[in-house]
Formats: structure tokens, C-alpha cells, sequence
């Protein structure tokens, strides 16, 4: 695709999102506000104008020096890594230059988790808005959810298209150069000296994959410049209009430091991502014009509707949210999947440990350093194998027991006097409450969701015999992908609105659980531990298995020049440098291959395990039957549907039928072991004591992150970016359909249960 037709296609689109955010924020402004409840009156008032914080004309002076102020260093952000080139030290190839866009990659990585997805949280569940439908259902999680969908989609499909076009050219090009050059096998056919014709022959075979290889890669990384650069440009602008609006010195003050400190390493990461995508000065002129001004213009949108534009509005609150929720959630597609998973899986970092755990810690600070930063303007504002996962499981297991003994013994800590009455415990009254039923309920959900947890997890591992169903057909890809939407809308829909609701309730103290987005950095930090040990791991696979490997060559084999054959036919030639080269690289790929499946796995059963024992918990210790009953069912679904994607991993990892069966064990009974837990404390274990909510919050929250981590790169990405999907653009978007279907039943279920 040529300069032109880039700046014709994504430019125009940029111009397009600004023209729509100046055009829809007069009607935001001017819209009527629906009718909040009654007790929520007094909130959707109009904000005073008395005190120290509100003062117009400080307000205004502070916004004039933050336009120019977050330019400049939106503009050094994005140029430093184009200029690195003449900074040895930061060069690509460098080590420096690695860990510095790790850093950035954080920062971005923070921005989704710790600054938008909170605020559209609160913007979507605030009182000034009716309860239905903003109260029922987690709007918030599911816009998100979409939104990274919606990118997966657009990713895939750009890469696919890309290289269609990239292929033809080649083909036209080949055309070319078959009239011009002389054929490839005279070129080498008078050496001297069969080292320097072996060498030769192998650079001459090397360099048109290693030039291939190299295409892929440049298309995949002008793929994530376009798709970051839009989504960035969504976010500055509502952040823009936020801070342009309001009048609020206090809350004006801490958000330019933080917004400078954003947009400077936001700004690197996707300056990183430009360098690599190798454009021409006029694209990247475009592109760092547009990342630059969009805040600036959004504080001026907001200057220009500081009379008439009202931040509590519901319409305004409506908007805004679910513009933050699209936000986030493009950002964590694009900071997990593209900039953190496709470094840390890359040769440069699986090549050293040392820079692999170098990296993680520039993301630990990057990430760390933004949640702070968001904090601050938020508080102004309002084999081995199988023992390994076996001991983890009952660590998970017996640690959980432990900890919901203690916690159901210990006295609740005094919530704020106003919420006795909330916090007290269980209501006993009411059609709701009724122990013996609620017993039975339970009773028939563990034998109920056992079953369809091994149903789930076992029908993958049978599938070889129905021919329908076999890992090479369509039906096992659409399958799958059915499956990993659930996963991915579990993380999504269930357990992240379940920790913001445990988190942020009126049962725990306001200091500290509601001046910090505990849920939203539990599991930012969950999302990145994740990543480490999805790395670690693939690196020490790799190394044992090569080491294996040398091993079993050095003392079995021969030499690959010493070789000869018996029996075959036309053995008088002898293979060709290509031929070895390409069965050697087939089979090399083949064990990369298993080893990430394999690490996938483990991984993805731990943060299961995690799960299930606290939704089992749960369930278990509740004696509500309005509450039990929808979600029986909704268990059922789930542990399916979520157990058809394990065990469709556990079918590409080819284990042997004894890790198979420990791994179908521990995720069929973890859920049932959950709900006996909770039954054997149902009389001591208070779901709304201070410590339960902690607890369960806390669990929650790090298993969203590890699912949206797992989903997201392990499940969808690395089936959509694959070959079998790119070589067909039906079968991706039937796949990407069973995916939305996924993702939405578990939505359903949310909702139901």
C-alpha cells in the first residue's frame, strides 16, 4: 500500500473522530438530563461555586499553560524515539531502546487500566443516572470487552489485507525480474570450494525468507501504528474535553503534571512503534501531528463549552463513560497483544533472561509510575510439569481454605456508620431466604456443574475420533474460538464488575479502598505477572528442550554432510542446503510451537483454579435462592464452554494421558470444591464483612487480569495472527462471529445471574 493511499485512509479518520467530538459535545452539553433517582438529586446538582477550588480565572490561566505545555511534551514523546538513530546508545537494536519502549509500553498499558477504565466505571454506575438499565448490567466491562474485540478484528484483517497487497506486488515484480534475470540455479553452479559454495548457497537460500520474514514483520508493525494511533486519539480528546471544562483549580492543578508525564511516554511507545513501521517523512509528520494536538484540541473543545457544557449531566456522564470503556479496552488489546506480548515472545528478548526481567521491571515502573500519576488527579478530583501445576492447584486450593476460615471468624472492621444496617450481614426475611431450599439448590448444583465441566473439558480430547472435530478441521478453529470468547467475556463481565462492586463498597472505609482503583491496578499487575511467567516459561522450555536436543544430536546422529541413504530412490544427489534448511525450520517451528501451547496451559489453568474456587465460595456460602438458581445455570455454561477452550489447549499441547488427567481433575472439581467450602461455612461466612470483600475483591481482580492476558494474547491473538486464520478471510470472520457469540452468551449470563 503506497504513502498516498495511507494518509487518504487513516488520516482522514483521525480528522473524522476530532470532527464527530466537536460536533456530538454541543449535544451532550444542551441534552436535558434524564431523571436520576430521588436520593441521587442533591449529587447531580449543579457544583458550587464557593470555595477555594473553584475560581474561573485561575481555572482558565491554568488551562492556557497546559495547551502549550502537554504539546511540547507530547511532541518530544513521539519525536525522541525518531531521532534515535543518531543516538547510538538508542537505536533499535539496541538493549536501551528495548527497555525504554517496555517502560512506554507500561505507561499505555496503565492509561487502559488505571485511568480510563476507572472513570468510565464511575461514570456509568453514578448516582445522577437511573438505575436501569446503568445499575443492572456492567456496561462499562462490556463496551471494554467489544472494543478489544473490535480491534482483534480490525488487527487481523488489516494484517490479512496488507499481505494480499504485498503478495501481488511480489507477483507482478517476480514477473519482472523472470524476463530480466538469468535463472536462480545457474547463479551458483561454477564455485571452487564446497564450504564457500555451502555457505553460499545457504546466505542465497536465507535471504529471500529472512526478506519475507522481514515484510511480515514491517506490515505487522504499520498494522499497530494505525490501530494505537486511533485509539489514542479517542482518549486525548475526552480527557481534553474533561479538563477544558472544568473549573476546578484542585483538580485542574495535578492533572497537567499528570497529563505531561502521559503524553511523554505515551508518546515514546507509539514514537517506538513509528520508527519500527519504517514510514516516509510525510506519514510520520501526520501521525505525530495528530497524537500531538488531540489533547490541546479537546482542552479547547472544552474552553469553548465551559458555559453550557456539564460534566454531571447523565448525557455527559453516558457519553464520556462509554467513550472511556472503548478506550480502555483498544488499550489493553493494543498494550498486552501488540507492544508487551510481541517484544517479550520476540527472539530478541527470549534470547536473554536478563533483558527479559530488565524489561519486565521498566514495565512494573511505567505502570507504576502512570497509577500514581492517575491516583494523583483522581484523588483531587472526586514431570515438573505436572507437579508444578498439582502443588499450585492445592496451594490454591488449601490456602483458600485456610484464608476463608480465618476471615469468617474475624470480626467484621466498623464500616462508616451510615452502612450498619447494609453490612450487618444477610437479610433473613423475605421470599429470597429460605435455608433448606437454598441447601438443595446446592446439592444439585455440584454434581451438576462436575458434569459439565468434564463434558467441556473432555469432548476437545475425544474429538480426534469425530472427523468433524479434528484440530486441523474449520469446525475445531470456530469451535475455539467460541470458547475463548467465553474465557474472555468471563474475565470481562463476571469477575472484573464483581470485584468493582466488592471493592468499591459502602461496607469497607473510604480511606483507602475509594481514593485508589484497587480492582484496576490488582489487575494491571496480575495481567503484566502474567506476561512475566508466560515468558520465563517459553525461555527455559526452549533452552531445556535445545539443550535435549544438541544432546540427543551430538552423541546419535552424524553429521549432516556424512549421511547416506539406502533404499531410496534417486539417492545419488544428495538433498539440497534448502531442503535441509527448510525441513530443519519446519521442525524447529514445530517445537516452538508445542512449547508455547504447553505454556499456555499451565498458565491458563492457574488463573482457572483462582477463579473457580471463589465464584464456588460463593455460591456456597450464599442462602439467597434468587440468587442461586439463575446462577446454577450460568455455571453450567460457563464451566462448559470455558472447559471446550482448555481443553482444545490441552489437545495442541499433546500431553501424555496422565498430565491430561490431572488437568481435567483440577478444573472439573475446583468449582464443586468452591461450593462444598462455602457450604461448610455458611453459618460463620459473611459475604459482606469488610475482610470477605477484600479478599474475594482482591482475587477477583487478579483473576480478570490474568484472563484478559490469556484470552486476549494466548487464545485469540495467536489464533488470529496464525496462518490458518490469515490464509482465510471467511473462516476469520466465522470465527470472529463464534466469538462475539461466546463473549455475549457470558454476557447474558452476567446479567441473568
Amino acid at each position: 500500500m503506497s504513502l498516498r493511499a495511507h494518509l487518504r485512509v487513516h488520516l482522514p479518520l483521525a480528522v473524522l473522530v476530532l470532527l464527530v467530538a466537536a460536533a456530538a459535545t454541543p449535544f451532550v452539553a444542551d441534552a436535558q438530563p434524564a431523571s436520576p433517582d430521588a436520593p441521587a438529586a442533591d449529587a447531580c446538582a449543579d457544583p458550587t461555586v464557593d470555595g477555594t477550588c473553584h475560581n474561573v480565572p485561575k481555572a482558565l490561566r491554568l488551562k492556557l499553560i497546559a495547551i502549550p505545555t502537554i504539546l511540547v511534551a507530547s511532541v518530544i514523546g513521539v519525536c525522541l524515539p525518531l531521532f534515535s538513530r543518531y543516538v547510538p546508545a538508542l537505536r533499535p537494536d539496541r538493549n536501551l531502546f528495548v527497555i525504554v519502549k517496555a517502560f512506554a509500553s507500561g505507561v499505555i498499558l496503565a492509561t487502559g487500566y488505571m485511568h480510563v477504565l476507572p472513570d468510565s466505571f464511575n461514570n456509568l454506575t453514578s448516582p445522577c443516572l437511573p438505575k436501569k438499565p446503568w445499575g443492572e448490567f456492567p456496561f462499562t466491562a462490556f463496551v471494554a470487552m467489544l472494543a478489544a474485540l473490535f480491534t482483534l478484528m480490525v488487527d487481523s484483517l488489516m494484517l490479512t489485507f496488507y499481505s494480499r497487497s504485498s503478495k501481488s506486488d511480489n507477483t507482478s515484480g517476480a514477473a519482472v525480474a523472470d524476463h530480466e534475470s538469468p535463472a536462480h540455479g545457474h547463479w551458483h553452479s561454477h564455485g571452487h570450494g564446497h564450504g564457500d559454495i555451502v555457505a553460499a548457497e545457504s546466505a542465497a537460500v536465507a535471504k529471500p525468507e529472512d526478506d519475507e520474514s522481514s515484510k511480515v514483520q514491517l506490515r505487522r508493525n504499520r498494522v499497530v501504528v494505525q490501530v494505537l494511533e486511533m485509539g489514542i486519539i479517542v482518549h486525548s480528546v475526552v480527557i481534553g474535553l474533561g479538563m477544558g471544562a472544568s473549573q476546578n483549580v484542585c483538580t485542574i492543578r495535578p492533572l497537567v503534571a499528570a497529563m505531561c508525564f502521559h503524553q511523554l511516554f505515551e508518546g515514546m511507545g507509539l514514537g517506538g512503534c513509528i520508527l519500527q513501521a519504517e514510514y516516509g517523512l510525510k506519514m510520520k509528520s501526520g501521525l505525530v501531528f495528530f497524537f500531538s494536538t488531540t489533547t490541546p484540541f479537546g482542552i479547547a473543545l472544552g474552553l469553548a463549552l465551559t458555559k453550557v457544557y456539564r460534566e454531571n449531566s447523565p448525557t455527559a456522564l453516558v457519553v464520556v463513560g462509554l467513550l472511556n470503556a472503548a478506550s480502555a479496552g483498544l488499550l489493553h488489546y493494543m498494550a498486552l497483544v501488540e507492544l508487551l506480548a510481541a517484544d517479550f515472545m520476540g527472539p530478541k528478548l527470549q534470547g536473554s533472561v536478563r533483558l527479559q526481567l530488565l524489561s519486565f521491571l521498566a514495565v512494573l515502573l511505567g505502570a507504576g509510575g502512570m497509577s500514581i500519576m492517575a491516583n494523583l488527579a483522581r484523588s483531587e478530583m472526586s514431570s515438573q510439569t505436572p507437579r508444578r501445576v498439582t502443588l499450585f492447584t492445592l496451594l490454591v486450593l488449601t490456602t483458600s481454605s485456610l484464608a476463608v476460615t480465618t476471615f469468617a471468624q474475624t470480626e467484621p472492621e466498623a464500616p462508616p456508620t451510615t452502612t450498619h444496617g447494609v453490612c450487618g450481614g444477610p437479610a433473613v426475611g423475605g421470599k429470597c431466604h429460605s435455608v433448606p431450599r437454598a441447601l438443595r439448590l446446592k446439592l444439585i448444583a455440584i454434581p451438576a456443574i462436575l458434569v459439565a465441566s468434564m463434558g467441556g473439558v473432555c469432548l476437545p480430547l475425544v474429538s480426534r475420533s469425530v472427523p468433524a472435530l479434528r484440530p486441523d478441521g474449520n469446525l475445531f478453529v470456530v469451535v475455539k474460538a467460541f470458547a475463548s470468547g467465553v474465557i474472555l467475556g468471563t474475565g470481562y463481565m463476571h469477575v472484573l464488575p464483581d470485584s468493582f462492586n466488592d471493592l468499591s463498597s459502602p461496607c469497607l472505609p473510604r480511606r483507602p479502598w475509594a481514593e485508589f482503583p484497587f480492582t484496576a491496578f490488582v489487575a494491571m499487575l496480575a495481567a503484566v505477572f502474567t506476561l512475566m511467567v508466560d515468558s520465563l516459561m517459553l525461555t527455559f522450555h526452549s533452552r531445556g528442550k535445545g539443550k535435549a536436543s544438541a544432546a540427543v544430536h551430538g552423541h546419535e546422529s552424524p553429521p549432516v554432510g556424512h549421511c547416506h541413504g539406502h533404499g531410496h530412490v534417486d539417492m545419488s544427489e544428495p538433498a539440497s542446503p534448502e531442503d535441509v534448511g527448510k525441513v530443519e525450520g519446519d521442525v524447529e517451528a514445530a517445537k516452538t510451537k508445542l512449547r508455547r501451547n504447553r505454556v499456555i496451559v499451565q498458565v491458563l489453568e492457574m488463573g482457572i483454579v483462582v477463579h473457580s474456587v471463589v465464584i464456588g465460595l460463593g455460591m456456597g456460602a450464599s442462602q439467597n435462592v434468587c440468587t442461586i438458581r439463575p446462577l446454577v445455570a450460568a455455571l453450567c455454561f460457563h464451566q462448559f464452554f470455558e472447559g471446550m477452550g482448555l481443553g482444545g489447549c490441552i489437545l495442541q499441547a499433546e500431553y501424555g494421558a496422565r498430565m491430561k488427567s490431572v488437568l481435567v481433575f483440577f478444573f472439573s472439581t475446583t468449582t464443586p470444591f468452591g461450593i462444598a467450602l462455602g457450604l461448610g461455612l455458611t453459618k460463620v461466612y459473611s459475604d459482606s464483612s469488610p475482610t470477605a470483600l477484600i479478599v474475594v475483591g482482591l482475587l477477583n481482580a487478579a483473576s480478570a487480569g490474568l484472563l484478559h492476558y490469556m484470552a486476549l494474547v494466548d487464545l485469540l491473538a495467536a489464533d488470529f495472527m496464525g496462518p490458518r486464520l490469515q490464509g482465510s478471510v471467511r473462516l476469520q470472520l466465522v470465527s470472529f462471529l463464534a466469538v462475539l457469540l461466546g463473549a455475549g452468551g457470558m454476557s447474558i449470563m452476567a446479567k441473568w445471574a
